[in-house]
């Protein structure tokens, strides 16, 4: 929350007469003037002759309906005080934005990158987990290695809890890429070689979640990346199973992970695994 405070200074008033400006400090007397009492008058004249400055605060209220009205929010209503209220979409999110001490998952949702709240002095730990680019954040470069900045995983449930990595031919997808960054290429190529059809790295590809569209099924050293900075920190919804990654071995063969245990291997590409 921003606060706007709001001076008002007293120490110098001005009365404009016929183009001309009278600058007095403490009081002003005026010899002529008419009296004025009416309820909307500021500055009046005393029976003495001097000006003085009336307590709004005691006047009588001439309009009830133009009362200034206590405010409060709730969600994307903003309650008045008078009985009445208004929605505005996304005004939730501006008190969370004005607000000091955000959490990391608040500043995320305000705009800020997961490496730029990195560099401001969070860890990249407190990243792990958060909701971010429709998915929950895994990997943070942190050392600018690659040409984003980061890797989300999609959030649970799984996308299948067992189905097979090939399209019913073993063949060569040239999806050869372990490393982190390899994974969209890999995905690619699988479904480049392999066409339409019900298998792991279809459904990633042709995957829609949280208006994103971007999915891919994630190379051996990113899936490594989810069960350490996800699934052993208790975070994911991760099952305790094998998981596929894109990393082809051979024609008939590429690399599993059980998110049991963390241990990687090979596995026969007609076996099923889940997929995320």
């Amino acid at each position: 929350m921003k606060k706007l405070t709001f001076l008002v200074l007293m120490s110098l008033l001005t009365i404009g007469l016929q183009a001309q400006n009278l600058e007095v400090e403490g009081k002003a007397k005026v010899t002529v003037m008419d009296i004025d009492d009416t309820v909307d008058s500021v500055v009046v004249r005393l029976t003495d002759g001097t000006l003085a400055v009336r307590d709004v605060s005691s006047l009588p209220d001439a309009d009830s309906t133009n009362e200034l009205q206590i405010l409060s929010t709730n969600g994307d209503t903003i309650f008045i005080s008078n009985g009445n209220f208004v929605v505005i979409k996304g005004i939730s999110l501006l008190s969370i934005c004005f607000k000091p001490n955000k959490t990391v998952q608040e500043r995320l949702k305000c705009g800020e990158t997961p490496l730029e709240i990195f560099t401001s002095g969070s860890s990249v730990d407190s990243l792990h987990g958060k909701t971010f680019a429709g998915g929950l954040i895994f990997y943070v470069d942190t050392s600018d290695i690659y040409p984003f900045e980061g890797l989300v995983s999609a959030p649970p449930p799984d996308q299948s809890g067992g189905i097979q990595w090939y399209n019913g031919s073993l063949i060569v997808t040239n999806a050869a890429g372990t490393g982190i960054g390899t994974g969209q290429a890999n995905t690619d190529s699988i479904v480049v070689n392999q066409g339409i059809g019900s298998y792991a790295a279809y459904i990633c590809d042709t995957l829609t979640l949280n208006s994103f569209t971007d999915w891919f099924l994630p190379s051996k050293d990113e899936l490594d990346q989810m069960y350490t900075n996800l699934r052993q920190k208790g975070l994911g919804g991760f099952a305790a199973d094998l998981y596929w990654s894109s990393s082809e071995i051979v024609s008939n063969i590429v690399w599993v992970q059980f998110f049991d245990d963390g241990d990687q291997f090979n596995v026969l590409k007609f076996n099923n695994a889940r997929v995320r």
